[in-house]
C-alpha cells in the first residue's frame, strides 16, 4: 500500500504539475469524480502544509512526500474504501 500511494502520487506529480491539476486527477483516479471547490481548496492547503513541515524538517523530496502524504488520504476516505 505505501509502494501504491508513492507510486500513484509520482504518476500524478509528473503528468500534472500543477497542484490543482494533479488533485482533480486523483480525485477522478480514486474516486470517479472530481473534486469539489472545497475538496480542492482543502486538499491544496493540505499539499501546502505539508511540504512545508517537510521542508522544515529537512526531507529530501518534501513536494513528493507532501503530495504522497494527500494521496493517502484520498484512499482513506470511506468514498474510496467503501462500496455504496
Amino acid at each position: 500500500r505505501v509502494l501504491f500511494r508513492s507510486a500513484f502520487a509520482k504518476n500524478l506529480m509528473e503528468k500534472f504539475p500543477a497542484t490543482d491539476a494533479a488533485v482533480t486527477q486523483a480525485y477522478r483516479v480514486a474516486l470517479s469524480r472530481k473534486p469539489t471547490a472545497n475538496e480542492l481548496k482543502e486538499s491544496a492547503a493540505f499539499i501546502e502544509s505539508q511540504t512545508k513541515s517537510y521542508v522544515l524538517a529537512q526531507a529530501k523530496d518534501a513536494a513528493q512526500l507532501a503530495f504522497t502524504d494527500f494521496c493517502q488520504t484520498v484512499m482513506s476516505m470511506n468514498e474510496f474504501v467503501f462500496v455504496e
